[in-house]
């Protein structure tokens, strides 16, 4: 398929052609989530893409890709499993913008736990492209509604990847890992996984990428799974990454940390309770170095709560998080603003920044949130959003 944009993706999948098969739609579909991602800072492109996607074309994409999900049992055991990794891909890049498109969910992990039955019954294990799929149906699917078939299948490709994490690269560990974190209901969920991961993938932690670290510590964290000395060899490999790309060049800050893989590292730190002072010293330089108007919002709140749970106390940093956190408190969510006041506080910054907090203070009373609130956001943005 040569198709080059959204528009020549629909005209291909419009035209009806007898070859146009669950390869094929599922690869339309495929194409079109890529195509998101890659617009999704562009506004006047993402909005000529919804327009796209509000089309006949696109809504008849989407029922030939639910009727070619049912048939892909058809295909050899190898394309099957390409291209069930592809649909979850695609449903997880479209769905918002296509609520039919997550209706296909409890039929692809069906077809996606028959695959995996088929891949035991045809070779003695998984390959490097076989993880690499089933890593993609958990990022896919990670953030579906909650169907019975999907949790299922989660268990399912947990228990074969556990088998094969040695197997796996630092992009489907990541993956894999955040998936669970964000799929995981009850402990111990997914902990033989987590476990395998953390006993397999240490010594190769300076080959993951900054977004691949936080990935996997996030996941790490969201499972609830505490692996103390395993989070001290990921916080080293953060560190690396922030103190490497400080010196870098230019065309190699593509994978450089982010504000917000710099935020899930350490929610995971602070959720743990790990104080970790590689980690934390080289976050507090990330925060008073990098453009102060790169850290959104929630990144900003979730790194200070971070500092503040684990009682690291350092003047610049607060200097910083103050005047970020003034142009940004309008947009912060009912947590942000509540833990910025907590953090502060609990550091023992309230007064020298009482222009700040006093803001922050109006901010909260403005909302209509009470004292409770601010303490209770101790806890983090998880429990607060479950409370």
């Amino acid at each position: 398929m040569s198709a080059t944009s959204p528009a020549q993706i629909l005209d291909i999948a419009d035209s009806g052609s007898p070859w146009f098969d669950a390869v094929h739609s599922t690869t339309c579909l495929f194409r079109l989530g890529r195509f998101r991602k890659e617009l999704e800072r562009d506004n006047a492109s993402q909005a000529t893409l919804v327009t796209l996607l509000a089309t006949t074309g696109f809504k008849e994409l989407i029922a030939l890709h639910r009727m070619h999900v049912s048939q892909m049992g058809s295909l050899s055991t190898k394309a099957m499993v390409q291209a069930i990794g592809n649909s979850a891909l695609a449903i997880g890049d479209l769905y918002k913008f296509a609520p039919d498109l997550e209706r296909t969910c409890p039929v692809l992990a069906v077809v996606a736990a028959d695959t995996l039955a088929r891949v035991r019954r045809d070779s003695s294990g998984l390959n490097g492209g076989s993880t690499r799929y089933l890593s993609n149906v958990l990022y896919g699917l990670k953030d579906v509604k909650r169907y019975e078939s999907v949790d299922k299948v989660f268990a399912s490709i947990a228990r074969e990847l556990t088998l094969e994490v040695r197997n796996m690269n630092q992009q489907d560990i990541g993956n894999s890992v955040l998936a669970f974190g964000a799929r995981c209901v009850r402990p111990g969920d997914f902990d033989k996984f987590l476990n395998t991961v953390a006993d397999s993938a240490n010594k190769d932690l300076h080959n993951f990428t900054a977004q691949h670290l936080s990935n996997t510590a996030y996941g790490f964290a969201k499972c609830g799974v505490k692996r103390t000395e395993f989070m001290k060899d990921l916080g080293d490999a953060f560190a690396q990454q922030i103190d490497s790309a400080a010196n870098a060049n230019s065309h190699m800050r593509l994978a450089s940390p982010s504000p917000h893989s710099l935020a899930n590292t350490m929610y995971a730190f602070a959720i743990f309770g790990i104080y970790h002072e590689r980690i934390i010293r080289a976050a507090a330089r990330a925060v008073v170095t990098w453009d102060a108007t790169s850290f959104g919002e929630m990144d900003l709140a979730e790194i200070i709560w971070a500092f503040a749970r684990l009682g690291f106390k350092d003047a610049p940093v607060m200097s910083v998080a103050a005047k970020r956190g003034q142009e940004l408190l309008p947009k912060m969510s009912n947590w942000g603003v509540c833990v910025m006041l907590w953090s502060f506080r609990e550091l023992g910054f309230q007064d020298d920044f009482s222009a700040f907090t006093s803001k922050v203070g109006a901010e909260i009373q403005s909302r209509g949130l009470s004292k409770g609130d601010v303490e209770r956001s101790h806890s983090g943005p998880v429990l607060w959003n479950q409370d």
